[in-house]
């Protein structure tokens, strides 16, 4: 048995889970999967809408919706 072989490497998948806003105002909590299927939204865009970038084209105070990530330590 090679080295290799007698490790065994455990994939650990973790979940990300997402704060999702509207403006100011609190919308919903969950995972992408979760949240593009309860809204009708694309999984692809709810995840483009937590980056950075685009937090930063939002105006302050703005009615735009927009997700955060939340990290688990």
């Amino acid at each position: 048995m090679s080295q290799f072989m007698s490790k065994r490497i455990k994939n650990k998948k973790t979940v990300t889970w997402y704060a999702m806003y509207r403006g100011d105002t609190f919308v919903d909590l969950g995972t992408a999967d979760y949240l593009a299927e309860k809204y009708h939204k694309r999984k692809e865009s709810l995840v483009y809408l937590s980056r950075p970038t685009v937090h930063r084209r939002v105006k302050k105070g703005g009615k735009r919706l927009l997700l955060y990530r939340i990290e688990e330590d």
